[in-house]
């Protein structure tokens, strides 16, 4: 599987303004932090930043390689099987977890492969849908679906969201399945209704006029569009949330762990930090190791939960 390494150096993140960077830049040191998704994303975006405020904090380099594949899973199971010496990370989404699901010849175990370190954020996400679909709105669209069971239909590439939505929402609407490329394009032409987009993607396309907003996957609303409601404001019982953490691999020394979480917790609370992960369209939201286990044991129950109650089958 052909890689993409990037020094940080070269990576065009430029926001921040680290004092100690030179030194990181001359450090004979060196950690990799693996993204599993292709360059652009908002996984690859926010996983730079962290990167590069982690190399100025630590003074020594930290290099960013995309191993995109399998929906993040070649990536992972990459950091998985590194050496266990804290030089080699994952920054990954809670999806993997998605993945473990779905995919029976997986055979990668999320919380059993990787140790935790920390998560970072949360990823907002929206519910978009073509300009001329005949609703404006979360609560217009539940009432179509009721009307018309299965008549309107949504991208499925593994994402939870809409699927979520339908069982909370009590409605049926036609899932078709999508591997990527064309999904954004079939929405925008119509071909398909509805789609959930992370808000990094989907909001240059709303402020375009290519897409129009459902509603909104956050704790609270966005300040760049206070009049669509959350989800679950319109949905109390709805779950779905997207976020990021750091992951190393699951034999890495306890000490080891203690101290890459330390640094990263350190760096996470720093306003500057704060700032470039908000403006890139992200929440802030960081989680230490232990909790974050149980967090992502009880988001796992609860994936497990949906896929069943959606009649989904593993493949």
């Amino acid at each position: 599987m052909p890689t993409r390494r990037i020094f940080l150096q070269q990576s065009g993140v430029s926001a921040l303004a680290f004092p100690a960077i030179a030194k990181a830049q001359t450090s004979k040191r060196q950690m990799t932090l693996v993204v599993p998704y292709p360059p652009g994303g908002s996984n690859d975006v926010i996983g730079r930043v962290v990167a590069q405020g982690l190399a100025a904090q630590l003074g020594e380099s930290v290099v960013v390689e995309n191993r995109a594949g399998a929906n993040g899973t070649i990536g992972a199971q990459y950091v998985a099987q590194a050496p266990a010496d804290g030089r080699t990370l994952l920054y990954s989404q809670g999806n993997l977890l998605i993945n473990q699901e779905f995919m029976m010849k997986n055979g990668f175990k999320v919380l059993e492969s990787l140790a935790p370190v920390a998560r970072t954020c949360f990823i907002p996400s929206i519910i978009s849908a073509s300009v001329n679909f005949p609703a404006n709105n979360l609560r217009e669209l539940i009432e179509l679906a009721k009307k018309s069971p299965g008549k309107y239909s949504f991208v499925y590439y593994g994402d939870l969201g809409i699927t979520a939505l339908t069982s909370a929402a009590k409605i049926e609407l036609l899932r078709i399945p999508y591997k990527g490329g064309s999904a954004v394009t079939d929405v925008i032409a119509g071909t398909v209704d509805l789609m959930t987009n992370s808000f990094t993607a989907g909001l240059p396309l709303v402020r375009g006029g290519k897409l129009k907003i459902m509603a909104v996957n956050a704790e609270s609303r966005l300040a760049e569009f206070p009049e669509v409601p959350t989800i679950k404001e319109v949905l109390p019982g709805y779950l779905e949330v997207d976020y990021q953490g750091i992951f190393a691999p699951k034999n890495t020394p306890r000490t080891e762990l203690a101290a890459l979480e330390e640094q990263v917790l350190k760096l996470l609370a720093k306003p500057e930090m704060k700032q470039a992960i908000s403006e890139r369209n992200a929440v802030p939201n960081p989680m230490p190791s232990k909790e974050l286990v149980v967090f992502m044991t009880e988001d796992r129950a609860r994936i497990s939960k949906t896929i069943a109650g959606a009649g989904i089958q593993a493949e």
